[in-house]
């Protein structure tokens, strides 16, 4: 095997597993196993003997790896994509260790194709098409190489075989990367004009979910605060949120995901009650029904959302339109969207929120509002969404729900409740004064394991002895508290972030900003939020921003969501009206090409006209186009300058002067003949210049057909000085004549 076809194809397996890695799913367990296995591979192609055995033994690894993989799929990882990737990793490093021969090499190079398909399907980030375009020009490289190996091992070529020492080889090489070079950039330019141009199937409602990427976790639909330990950040983006700067200000921080309203005394769940479907008009964002749409304070979002699982739709509250590439949307009791079951692929949708300017979350005035303040008293009208005759059963079991207290819990509850509220006149200021007493006496913390004592609820651990929880833990207590009280509430789940990057103008919502808060039903206001949790005072500000660096790739990311993973036939459509329209404009530019001659004319008439005091009179100002064509004529101009000088000089420009030379002293040279027969026949007439003639041949057959390097100063110097004896010669014999 060729020392240059081993790299290309360790360089193309490490290209393969980067990938994989960079998608930021991956074991560490399964890293580590390619690392070592591909580090080794390089230690051992220098020993034969430990190469033979480890390719024997290959084999039966791979057998332990299979068995590995069923393990990992129904006990770790639990993911067949996940798998697939992490069972690709742990084969391709054995494969490393022994490459002897060229199916071997192909082997491998199949490998990598696979892990950079399994990589596609894990993560579509920017970065992971970076990895790709170095991978394919890579991949066309070292097909060409062994292409070429094994043509040169062929039993016709067996006495021709190309080693790396030989000129063959060194030749080919150059040849190798310039053919790379161009085959690329035609895929390259092929692959993107079927991307734009190429017709698509806008189903609008289905997406494949058995090769979409693997679930992320940390927004669940549910809570089980019986789930104690600490908490690890997952830092991973969900998604992002693009608003005008001039709207920023409006932005509180919360997107709301759904309510819920069970609660069994451990685990909170949504209300089984029926939904409303509605329909979207084809190309129209959808009106949601009793909006009440107010549009001085109306807030547009453009949001981009990774896969989950879960179909909801995020967003500010109350929205009034939602603009999305489905055929319909389920609107739940609370208000919450979501596409249909196990629609849960990334996607980007517009949607219209109505802010009031009385919530107190924002206050009187946009400006007014202190970033880091928590949700307070937002007023939510709970519509009429179903008939009155299918709806009774429902509402009464609903309203039962809104209002269910543990048993083991109501005593103290109760008691709690009328301890903390008891300076409250009305229900608004009894829900402020939970509220508040949670948010102040209360810490919120990650670790939550001594919420599991025996004998308590962890919720009763919260309350009355840990004092100590996350946002879940808050809501869940203000939430009882409330209904204990008599007052209707339920816990709302979303998520919190005011990371703002300034770069791309979008709010970045992360795993770890996932957040629960309350929303309770006070009269005469209706649905209000509260968040009893001080997690601004735990993360310390209201969100910082991102460092430049992360700003940039970040912004990048978006850029290759909303132009790549986003395009489709909607978008086509605008293109297509575009070119559209950019055809029109260049048909009238050409149109005014064509009266270019007629424009000039009037043109210098003008310029020429003089009026009464010979000043001039231009009426007719100088055409555009002129003035473009000029441009074009001197930058092509100015190309072919600097082409030819930075051209090579020509290394046998002294053959023309040499052949007239020639036949000024002997006479007309025959077609037929070559440089070198003229000259010898010549040698009586040239006399004692015949010497110089020769060597002007041999020096043009040396540059010419010997593939001789460029004329130095000095070989220049002497062939014009051989040039000018055969024209002095040529003057001598004519004088004595």
């Amino acid at each position: 095997m060729s020392s240059t076809c081993l790299k290309s194809i360790r360089l193309l397996a490490f290209l393969g597993a980067f990938s994989l890695i960079i998608a930021g799913e991956c074991q560490m367990a399964f890293i580590f196993v390619f690392a070592a296995f591909g580090l080794l591979g390089l230690k051992i192609e220098k020993f034969p003997h430990l190469a033979k055995i480890f390719g024997a033994a290959q084999p039966a690894m791979a057998i332990f790896i299979f068995c590995v993989a069923v393990i990992d799929f129904f006990y770790l990882s639990r993911s067949f994509l996940l798998t697939v990737a992490h069972f690709l990793l742990s084969v391709q490093g054995v494969r490393l260790l022994s490459i002897r021969t060229l199916r071997e090499s192909y082997g491998s190079l199949l490998l990598s194709s696979l892990m950079m398909l399994s990589a596609s399907t894990l993560s579509v980030e920017w970065t992971f098409f970076l990895m790709l375009f170095i991978f394919l020009s890579g991949v066309i490289w070292t097909l060409m190489l062994l292409t070429l190996l094994d043509d040169s091992r062929a039993p016709e070529n067996s006495e021709e075989s190309l080693h790396e020492g030989s000129l063959l080889w060194k030749k080919l090489i150059p040849i190798l990367r310039r053919s790379t070079g161009a085959a690329f950039l035609t895929t390259a330019a092929c692959c993107a004009v079927v991307f734009i141009a190429f017709p698509r199937l806008n189903l609008r409602g289905f997406r494949g979910q058995f090769l979409q990427p693997v679930h992320k976790t940390g927004y669940s639909s549910s809570v089980n605060l019986s789930e104690g330990g600490r908490i690890q950040e997952d830092n991973s983006i969900v998604m992002r949120v693009a608003v005008s700067p001039e709207q920023k200000i409006m932005w509180t921080g919360y997107l709301r995901g759904r309510s819920l309203e069970s609660f069994d005394g451990a685990v909170w769940e949504k209300f089984p009650m029926k939904t409303e479907r509605v329909f979207r008009p084809w190309s129209r964002p959808v009106n949601l029904p009793s909006r009440e749409k107010n549009s001085k304070n109306q807030l547009k979002q453009q949001i981009y959302l990774e896969s989950m699982d879960s179909p909801l739709l995020f967003s500010q509250s109350r929205p009034t339109s939602v603009d999305i590439d489905r055929p319909f949307l389920d609107i739940s009791h609370d208000g919450s969207l979501q596409r249909r079951e196990g629609d849960s692929w990334r996607i980007r949708y517009e949607v219209e929120s109505s802010l009031s300017p009385l919530d107190p979350v924002v206050g009187e005035e946009w400006g007014n509002r202190h970033p880091s303040r928590p949700l307070a008293s937002a007023p939510i009208k709970e519509p009429e969404r179903f008939p009155r005759k299918n709806r009774v059963f429902q509402q009464q079991a609903y309203d039962q729900a809104l209002l269910f207290v543990p048993k083991d819990l109501q005593s103290r509850l109760i008691q709690t409740a009328e301890e903390w509220g008891a300076a409250a006149h009305t229900p608004v200021e009894r829900a402020h004064a939970l509220k508040e007493r949670l948010r102040s006496e209360y810490r919120y913390s990650l670790d939550n394991r001594d919420l599991g004592e025996a004998g308590s609820s962890p919720l009763e651990a919260f309350l009355f002895t840990s004092k100590k929880g996350h946002c879940e833990y808050f809501a869940a207590a203000l939430c009882l508290l409330l209904r204990s009280q008599g007052i209707p509430a339920r816990l709302v789940t979303g998520f919190l972030s005011r990371e703002w990057n300034d770069r791309g103008k979008y709010f970045v919502v992360r795993m770890k900003h996932a957040h629960a808060w309350v929303e309770a039903y006070v009269e005469p206001q209706g649905w209000v939020g509260l968040d009893p949790s001080p997690r601004d005072v735990f993360e310390g500000s209201a969100g910082p921003g991102l460092p430049k660096w992360n700003e940039f790739l970040d912004t990048l990311n978006l850029r290759w969501n909303q132009y790549i993973l986003s395009y489709d036939f909607e978008k086509q459509v605008e293109i297509a009206r575009s070119l559209g329209q950019g055809s029109e404009k260049i048909s009238f530019r050409f149109g005014r090409l064509a009266t270019l001659p007629h424009q000039m004319k009037d043109w210098a008439a003008s310029l020429l006209h003089l009026n009464g005091t010979g000043e001039s009179k231009a009426s007719v100002s100088f055409p555009k186009e002129m003035g473009w064509l000029l441009l074009i004529i001197a930058l092509v101009g100015l190309w072919s300058v600097s082409r030819r000088r930075g051209r090579e000089p020509n290394r046998v420009w002294f053959y023309l002067p040499l052949v007239r030379r020639l036949e000024k002293r002997v006479g007309r040279k025959m077609d037929s003949q070559t440089l070198r027969e003229f000259i010898l026949q010549s040698e009586k007439q040239l006399g004692p210049s015949w010497p110089q003639a020769l060597a002007l041949q041999e020096t043009y057959y040396r540059l010419r057909f010997g593939g001789g390097t460029t004329l130095s100063k000095a070989q220049a110097t002497q062939i014009r000085s051989w040039l000018s004896s055969l024209s002095s010669s040529a003057v001598v014999v004519i004088w004595h004549l």
